[in-house]
């Protein structure tokens, strides 16, 4: 923690070197700064290898304006790792962590690899980083390209190229079906949502249509709500969601706590703040994994007019979870972080545990957007909503292709951007809180290829 001793306006680096012998750790280094009560949070994460190598990422301090001092800027730097699962064990060495000054032409992308990439020009505005976002390019022999962001995990693209290379690649059904009966014995389910949108985006291109045309066109437009992160207090959540609600959002899911009385406290603060007219939503993140706690808590959600009670609780105990659907009235919305995709679906569904499903695109093991796009309809033989996870281009697409879902999500304050020279229709939320992709072939991605040329920090 560093109170008041790094200068405003100006660019650092912090970076650590670390190792994990047997390759099964993940790193995440955190920058985390404070402006007069209003906290702003990144997180970089990299997988480890088995030799020691520089993971970093390039901070912007932010000027101070308004009378305020140095001293109102609070700063934490945190790294803490995970093993292959969140909770399974990891050896990890640590060499040394740094933070050290650079000048704000030099912020570099952050990078696992020495030497130092190219550095990365243009950042003018709080925050708005020049981090590593990874994209995976399928190449065909006719020249036409498919692009698509990567979610989390990243991509094994030594594991995945034996399904995908040499196959037609508008055969997307026949390509996921080879990827996902592979998953057993694979990392595939990481794959197999970037590689799908991949080719999504190439037969819009082919067929010069934008993807949700493709899949359908329910709409041109849709509903954004303002996710949140977890912020230091009350006080801080309500000046944001003022905000959001000036900016034309017409609904907004918390992030919090966790803390049973805290959240339920915020959450009645909440809805006075912004009145009745916006839709709320509330996310656990499974953090209420006594039976009575999350039932005392759908209760107060119940109180307070919320129209989503997402993951309660431990996301595979589907026996906890029904017996808590059939008790209240607010919906259950699950399955976001539970493995299987539409088949996993059908099973919480059949089990009584989930009154909404959520999926998206670019998260692991949900089988991309012909993944969501068969997870859609089996919600919709049940009548039920198809919640779209995450707010980057092709949940936007899967959100206005299909029927049976009413918001598409963008995490906020943070907005988080694709880099300078990529660009796509995802960060664009009009005056009247909607969305819509741009009328462009496949997913709309915009690629300045000399920019990225010159920022790639690894090509695999």
């Amino acid at each position: 923690r560093i109170d008041g001793q790094l200068k405003p306006g100006q660019a650092y680096e912090f970076s650590v070197m670390a190792r994990s012998p047997d390759e099964t750790g993940r790193i995440f280094v955190r920058y985390q700064v404070t402006v007069d009560g209003s906290r702003t949070r990144y997180d970089e994460m990299f997988f480890l290898t088995d030799t020691f190598e520089r993971y970093r990422i390039p901070i912007l301090v932010p000027d101070i304006d308004g009378g305020e001092s140095a001293d109102d800027l609070r700063h934490f730097f945190n790294i803490y790792f995970r093993g292959e699962n969140d909770f399974d064990p990891v050896e990890v060495i640590v060499d040394d962590v740094i933070l050290r000054e650079i000048d704000a032409d030099d912020l570099h992308s952050a990078s696992s690899y020495e030497p130092d990439p190219d550095p990365v020009q243009g950042l003018d505005t709080f925050m708005e980083r020049a981090g590593t976002k990874p994209y995976d390019l399928v190449l065909t022999d006719e020249g036409i390209e498919g692009i698509s962001p990567t979610g989390p995990g990243g991509i094994d693209l030594e594991e995945a190229k034996w399904h995908v290379v040499g196959k037609d690649p508008l055969d997307r059904e026949r390509i996921w079906q080879d990827i996902w009966r592979a998953l057993r014995s694979s990392k595939l389910g990481f794959a197999v949502g970037p590689i799908d949108c991949a080719l999504w985006d190439l037969f819009g291109k082919v067929a010069d249509l934008p993807v949700y045309k493709m899949l359908g066109g329910t709409r041109r437009r849709i509903p954004a709500y303002a996710s949140t992160y977890t912020l230091d207090t009350i006080d801080d959540y309500l000046a944001l969601a003022e905000k959001c609600v000036e900016r034309g959002y017409t609904g907004i899911k918390l992030h919090s706590w966790g803390r049973l009385k805290q959240d339920a406290d915020l959450c009645k603060a909440l809805r006075k703040t912004v009145g009745d007219d916006i839709v709320l939503m509330y996310d656990a993140s499974s953090a209420f994994n006594e039976y009575d706690d999350a039932l005392w808590f759908g209760r107060r959600l119940e109180e307070c007019g919320f129209f989503w009670y997402e993951e309660p609780m431990d996301h595979f105990n589907t026996t906890a979870l029904a017996r808590l659907a059939a008790a209240l009235e607010i919906p259950l919305a699950v399955a976001e972080a539970s493995h299987g995709g539409p088949f996993d679906a059908l099973a919480q569904i059949q089990a009584g545990a989930a009154d909404m499903i959520i999926t998206g695109p670019l998260d692991e093991y949900k089988g991309g957007i012909t993944g969501v796009m068969k997870t859609a309809h089996i919600c919709e033989a049940f009548s039920m909503i198809c919640a779209i996870h995450s707010g980057n281009i092709a949940s936007l697409h899967a959100a206005c292709a299909i029927s049976n879902t009413r918001f598409f999500e963008r995490l906020d304050p943070f907005n988080l951007r694709t880099p300078p020279g990529i660009s796509d229709a995802s960060t664009d939320i009009d005056a009247n809180g909607t969305a819509g992709p741009w009328d462009k072939p496949g997913l709309g991605i915009e690629i300045d290829w000399d920019w990225v040329k010159k920022h790639t920090v690894r090509e695999q």
